[in-house]
């Protein structure tokens, strides 16, 4: 449960790790993108899709904004089912 720092606020280290897996996936599907080069999806990024709604109230707040009130619900289908 320690929180490690780095550039951003400190993290636990699993977040820490889901974090540099997410923006390494962002910038490769970037690079891909500019490539011309389709990247079949597959279910291995389940951790990236639950750090981004994990952490929605997080994003509000560090930009000074008061989170919504209301609960949301996020579904999404892995390209396996």
């Amino acid at each position: 449960g320690r929180k490690l720092p780095w550039f951003g606020p400190p993290m636990s280290a699993a977040s820490m790790a889901t974090a540099r897996l997410m923006e390494t996936w962002a910038h490769g599907l970037d690079v891909a993108d500019a490539l011309g080069v389709t990247r079949a999806p597959t279910a291995r990024l389940r951790s990236i899709a639950h750090i981004g709604v994990r952490t929605r109230d997080f994003a509000f707040t560090v930009h000074g904004l008061t989170p919504p009130p209301e609960p949301f619900h996020v579904k999404l289908s892995a390209p396996d089912g």
